[in-house]
């Protein structure tokens, strides 16, 4: 699913979105990071308000530049630590 992420072409739609978002684990994440609204709006909120994700003309999320390199970093230093 990253990959679809980083694809300026592709990217994860709304469903997908708002199906990972009624993950009871997931919304029990959301929860304790206070966020209450759906997925799709707080990836908006959080992501696409900040320049770190943004909507392609599908209207798919996409991340940006700096979203790529803030998980490329992440991926990296996990696999590090292994």
């Amino acid at each position: 699913m990253f990959d679809a992420l980083t694809l300026p072409e592709a990217g994860i739609s709304r469903e997908i979105l708002e199906s990972i978002g009624s993950d009871p684990t997931l919304g029990q994440i959301l929860k304790a990071c206070k966020i209450d609204q759906p997925l799709p709006e707080a990836v908006k909120m959080v992501l696409v308000d900040h320049d770190i994700a943004y909507f392609n003309a599908k209207g798919n999320m996409v991340l940006a530049e700096a979203g790529k390199a803030f998980f490329e970093d992440l991926f990296s230093q996990e696999s590090s630590d292994h």
